[in-house]
């Protein structure tokens, strides 16, 4: 992906818009991710799936396809997506499956 400033989206629209067709264009504001510029079939695209569940057999090829391509992340990597545990309670925390659970005896999370 590319990022731009906002100016300079401004001064390079036609640069920006054709490269829009073929990646997305993150165009910031004050140094933060503003705006996100994407050529119509991919926003038709994301459209089409927006809040649609499929059955594993009725995925469409594209979506297939990508799967492919998807980066899955290493198992200590994964203890990051515990949103709202810092390291310590992630620590103590996990259970072997990955799940937490409470000792009912002592009320903690371990």
């Amino acid at each position: 992906m590319t990022r731009v400033t906002s100016g300079e989206f401004q001064r390079e629209f036609g640069r920006y818009r054709t490269l829009a067709q073929r990646e997305p264009v993150i165009i910031t504001n004050h140094g933060r991710d503003d705006v996100v510029l994407l050529g119509a079939e991919d926003y038709a695209r994301l459209r089409r799936y927006e809040q649609k569940a499929f059955h594993v057999s009725e995925l469409p090829r594209d979506v297939i396809d990508g799967l492919g391509k998807v980066q899955i992340p290493k198992a200590r990597d994964r203890s990051l997506l515990l949103v709202g545990r810092d390291d310590e309670s992630l620590k103590e925390g996990v259970h072997q499956h990955g799940k937490l659970r409470k000792d009912k005896d002592r009320g903690r999370v371990r």
